[in-house]
């Protein structure tokens, strides 16, 4: 009993304390960028993930001016 126990808080416990997602509006927020900053001069983004502070991906999403010239 104590090992099923056991298993079972190991199981249950990253549920219960595991942080909230963002809600759905928050997938389709528009990034502030910073002034003096012109984002047509990167291909690039990176996607990171807040709650664990964690690198997540990259993805080209169009060629920067630089490539086009």
């Amino acid at each position: 009993m104590l090992g099923i126990g056991f298993a079972a808080g190991i199981y249950t416990l990253p549920i219960l304390t595991a942080a909230r997602p963002p809600k759905p509006a928050a997938y389709q927020a528009i990034v502030d960028v910073p002034v003096g900053i012109d984002v047509r001069d990167y291909n690039t983004v990176v996607i990171w993930c807040e709650a664990f502070d964690q690198f997540i991906s990259a993805a080209a999403y169009r060629p920067s001016r630089q490539a086009l010239k």
